[in-house]
């Protein structure tokens, strides 16, 4: 598992390891980025790769396909980063609601009451090879799995940042996940992070991935193209203005479905009386989890990384726009749409390009 190790760069503290391995080089690497703004709702923005491509954004399930709460009244990221050359990639995959609960009777993947019912609550990383890795990976052979981790401080930072004053408070993990494939006659190796909430109210536990990312190339490329992966990750970034408006839009929907599925409640009351009670309290829930994962959305990518890895903001000082970049490179460029980093003090920029001010992420 040597070399599948290197995948550990792409994501937490280990990344540093990469960025500083380039800086020895006799010719310091030139990266160049462009500020991707999503071209389905304006909902996120993040730096591309010069030469790489973008696929999906945000989606809304159709009307006949539609399985859950989330499904119907809310909406999901599924958008990719990908390199046609090195076929290097990231991906953030959408969530779902699961319900596991102490009552017999279901069956696992049945949706009851808008969520999926799973007999247990996994491990972010059993999540990950159990669940997300087979789905999004089906054609993959000679699966090796490598590193587990916890990330306590990551799921530390979210508890307090978000769930400090909550009048329930949940559990929540993260841990990462490394992996390499065969896949269509090349070696992949991929670094997957998940973080779960979990809410527990009379015998039954709903949960969330709020969040599952993957980082990945070929096995060959990988501590190549890390520096990269690495800083596309850093600087995502949720539009607060939009989620916003999903919100008030979700809250809304939400309130109309538990309407129907209360008159429906009401006939069958006499037969279905404790399950219903205990349905009410699963809906308020419910609701509780999916404004909490959409408010932290937009928020989640800086503490992360604050806890992590210690990124910081560069500002455009002819335009006021703002960029979150790795820290590690001494200097930094933009003529308002391109941004080249390096370290390489022979370098010079063309005449139109701007050095960019460096501002604590804080700010």
């Amino acid at each position: 598992m040597g070399r599948m190790h290197l995948l550990g760069t792409l994501l937490g503290a280990l990344a540093l390891c990469a960025a500083n391995a380039a800086f020895a080089a006799d010719d310091p690497p030139v990266y160049r980025y462009t500020l991707y703004e999503d071209t389905t709702e304006g909902a996120f923005r993040v730096l591309i790769p010069e030469g790489w491509k973008t696929e999906g954004g945000i989606m809304q399930i159709p009307q006949h396909q539609i399985r859950t709460v989330v499904d119907g009244c809310g909406k999901k990221l599924y958008f990719s980063i990908h390199d046609p050359s090195s076929k290097a990639f990231i991906t953030y995959f959408p969530t779902e609601i699961y319900h596991t609960s102490a009552f017999g009777g279901t069956v696992a993947g049945q949706v009851l009451n808008g969520m999926v019912q799973m007999p247990t609550v996994p491990p972010p990383a059993d999540y990950i090879s159990q669940m997300l890795f087979p789905y999004a990976r089906a054609d993959a052979t000679n699966v090796e799995w490598g590193q587990r981790k916890r990330l306590d401080e990551l799921a530390n930072a979210w508890t307090r940042a978000f769930h400090q004053e909550a009048e329930i408070r949940p559990q929540v993990t993260a841990e990462s996940l490394e992996v390499a494939y065969d896949r269509a006659g090349t070696r992949f190796a991929e670094l997957w992070t998940a973080l779960i909430t979990r809410y527990h109210v009379e015998g039954s536990t709903i949960w969330t991935p709020d969040f599952a990312v993957v980082a990945g190339a070929p096995l060959d490329t990988v501590e190549q193209v890390a520096p990269i992966l690495k800083a596309v990750i850093t600087s995502f970034r949720m539009d607060p203005t939009w989620m916003a408006t999903t919100i008030v839009n979700y809250d809304a929907c939400t309130k109309q479905v538990a309407a129907s599925q209360e008159r429906i409640r009401a006939m069958d009351r006499k037969i279905q009386r404790r399950l219903s009670q205990v349905q009410k309290e699963i809906r308020r829930i419910d609701n509780e989890i999916v404004s909490n994962r959409d408010a932290t959305r937009s928020h989640i990518q800086a503490h992360e990384h604050n806890v992590l890895m210690g990124e910081d903001e560069y500002e455009d000082t002819a335009t006021g726009k703002r960029y979150v970049m790795d820290l590690g490179y001494a200097r930094n460029f933009t003529d308002g749409e391109t941004i080249i980093q390096t370290n390489d003090w022979n370098f010079e920029p063309p005449p139109d390009y701007r050095e960019m001010r460096n501002i604590d992420i804080s700010d």
